[in-house]
Formats: structure tokens, sequence, C-alpha cells
């Protein structure tokens, strides 16, 4: 990365950091990224539940696991769910929030110790998911 965007990034962070307080609705870690994005000039326009999801966080603070019409409540309902619909799914937005819902559940296994959201018994079909959007 060049350095006057790395520049740009470290006078954003020192901005946030001295001038504002933390809000879950409109100073929110996901506030923060859009305007450094925008700063940098970088494009994010995520669609289908992806998009939903982010603006639930902005919106409301809402940071359950919603996939269409349902809720995981577990990390073994979330592996159910996807070892039986990833090849159905089409838009590759929804498949990479099924992947940024297991990285969450499995930080918060490690991280506060929560039995519900681990351990990931199947990681390697998880990391060949993750290599399968990477090439596409």
């Amino acid at each position: 990365m060049p350095s006057n965007k790395l520049q740009i990034i470290a006078q954003k962070c020192v901005n946030w950091n001295k001038n504002f307080y933390y809000n879950p609705v409109n100073r929110n870690c996901q506030r923060f990224i859009e305007e450094i994005l925008e700063t940098l000039g970088l494009k994010f326009n995520p669609e289908g539940e992806f998009k939903r999801f982010l603006d639930r966080i902005v919106e409301y603070a809402d940071d359950r696991f919603l996939f269409e019409d349902r809720e995981f409540l577990s990390r073994q309902e979330l592996d159910q769910f996807t070892d039986q619909n990833w090849d159905k799914i089409t838009n590759v937005w929804d498949k990479k929030l099924l992947l940024c819902y297991s990285n969450m559940m499995n930080n918060m296994y490690k991280y506060k110790y929560d039995e519900k959201w681990g351990p990931i018994n199947n990681k390697e079909k998880w990391l060949v998911r993750e290599y399968e959007l990477r090439t596409d």
C-alpha cells in the first residue's frame, strides 16, 4: 500500500480517536470503515444478505446471525445450514456473509469461551469455501 494511503488511514484513526466517542448507531466501526474507504476512493458495494447484515448493524446495532428467514443460534446450526446450502447459493455476497459469520463465531468461541459458537469441526470445508471465493 502506498505510504500516502497509510498516512491517510493514520490521520483518520487519530481524528476518530481524538474527536469521537463510540456510539452503536452513528459512530461505530462500520461508519469508520465506510469513511476510510470513501477517503481512499475505494468502492464497497455489498449485496443481498451481506448488505442487509451491514444495514442492521449500522441502523439498529443488531448483530444477530440472520440469513434469509433464519437466525443461527449456534456454530452447529451455521455449519449444518452451510453444508446443505453452499452450492445452491448463487450470490457471492451471501456466501461471503456466511464466511464472516463463521469467523465471528470462531472468535467468540476462542476469546469469549462461549461453547455454543465452537469449535469448528469442519475447518477444512470452511477453508475450501474461502479459497473458492478468492479464486472466483
